[in-house]
């Protein structure tokens, strides 16, 4: 009985893919966008959350609010500012490359 639903499901997909194939690619690019950060932030959606539904528009819209930066984020820096004496003198001396740079190790040890 199960061998029999699943012949029908899948002829029933194949003749999907062969009557819409564009339909299909796009349906499967907006699950699995190909640009590396709105693909991270809906694993990162499903990790959260096991419910998750990478079918649904609008939880899809919702990931990508929640998880990706907006255009204001991106340009505030990702330290938060020093306030007292020492650790502006220790910011000032860092300079102003990123930490995670082989650069500013570089410059740290010589």
């Amino acid at each position: 009985m199960r061998l029999g639903w699943f012949a029908t499901l899948v002829g029933v997909a194949s003749v999907v893919v062969i009557i819409r194939p564009d339909a299909v690619g796009a349906l499967y690019q907006q699950l699995y966008p190909s640009d590396p950060e709105m693909r991270q932030a809906l694993n990162e959606c499903f990790t959260l959350d096991p419910q998750f539904n990478r079918l649904d528009p609008a939880a899809r819209q919702a990931c990508y609010r929640h998880m990706l930066p907006s255009a204001a984020d991106a340009a505030a820096p990702h330290r938060p500012a020093p306030s007292n004496f020492v650790d502006l003198w220790r910011a000032a001396s860092q300079g102003h490359l990123p930490q995670n740079d082989i650069r500013a190790e570089q410059q740290i040890r010589h």
